[in-house]
């Protein structure tokens, strides 16, 4: 069953901030969330109750880095933001990360819907905290081909089956290279119903869930074995700095100064323009232009990160928008 969401003191402070302090009704509040009117005046109840709310919210810092998220959101323009605690250990915030995005998802995910995810390490603890759910109709598709010498859970399609299985939903593999020799044989393999089957169900996603990577020779990309050290300094060359789904942009979001990017078997990043939701997961400020040319290409509307990446993207001065 789903994780009761009226037990979520995040949503309380959310839902009690909007009603109390914004003067949202409940049924904006409801719009705005993904949840139902009734489901918004349960979690005041209970905010109330537990002492969240008096007469006004009590203590807005009362969760920690709360305020931080809502600047971060007014700062950037993105509908939500979640921070959890930068550790010690890059692989407990990872893990962190994972549990924060399933339970967002816990809130708007919904039957029939089409799930589509990258690959990478973030992306690969989130099912693992998946409460026990039933969506039969619910399909994940990856976003990319397979990823090379990488471990398997790794994978795009490893990482959609995990999904599936944690919902009780399916999943459809996209058996291809993540990057091609040539264009031309990108354009033949295309021709294929399987793979074409994949690009256009994520032509009607609702959900897109993405890794932001970095260029650099730690980065997962590198170890695919798809990207030479010659390659990555031709793309330092050209001030990319970031990629999603192994397609490189620069830090206003750019994608088309790198031909390489047309090799690439994932979707077209214009496609993440036009999607409900699209949630980066990343952590970590040497990728803080990465998530800054993710925002400003419009590549993501939902930012999972950790505090001390929260805390870089606060001191960015943004510029003015036309």
């Amino acid at each position: 069953m789903k994780k009761n969401i009226v037990e979520d003191e995040r949503m309380m402070l959310r839902v009690s901030d909007l009603y109390y302090n914004h003067n949202l009704n409940q049924q904006e509040i409801a719009h705005r969330l993904s949840i139902s009117r009734p489901t918004v005046s349960k979690l005041l109840t209970a905010a109330r109750e537990i002492g969240i709310v008096t007469i006004t919210v009590s203590d807005l810092s009362g969760r920690k880095h709360f305020q931080l998220e809502q600047i971060l959101e007014e700062q950037y323009g993105l509908d939500e933001v979640f921070i959890i605690e930068t550790m010690e250990d890059v692989t407990q915030t990872k893990d962190a990360m994972g549990k924060a995005t399933a339970q967002f998802l816990s809130r708007i995910i919904k039957d029939n819907q089409v799930v589509g995810l990258s690959m990478g390490t973030s992306l690969s603890y989130i099912s693992h905290h998946i409460a026990e759910s039933f969506y039969p109709n619910l399909t994940f598709i990856p976003l990319i081909g397979g990823i090379g010498t990488v471990s398997n859970e790794l994978h795009s399609n490893f990482i959609v089956e995990s999904m599936a299985k944690a919902y009780g939903g399916k999943y459809f593999p996209l058996h291809a290279p993540a990057m091609l020799s040539r264009k031309s044989t990108k354009t033949e393999l295309m021709k294929e119903t399987t793979i074409r089957r994949i690009f256009k169900k994520a032509e009607k996603m609702d959900i897109a869930i993405v890794g932001i990577g970095t260029p650099s020779l730690e980065s997962t990309i590198i170890k695919t074995g798809y990207i030479s050290p010659a390659m990555l300094d031709e793309i330092n060359a050209l001030n990319l700095v970031g990629d999603i789904c192994m397609t490189f942009y620069d830090e206003e979001g750019r994608i088309d100064k790198y031909d390489i990017n047309q090799q690439v078997m994932a979707i077209h990043l214009n496609l993440l323009r036009h999607t409900q939701y699209t949630i980066g997961v990343c952590c970590g400020t040497e990728k803080v232009k990465a998530v800054l040319g993710a925002i400003r290409g419009g590549f993501i509307n939902v930012l999972i990160t950790d505090y001390a990446m929260a805390r870089a993207l606060e001191k960015i001065d943004q510029p003015d928008q036309d």
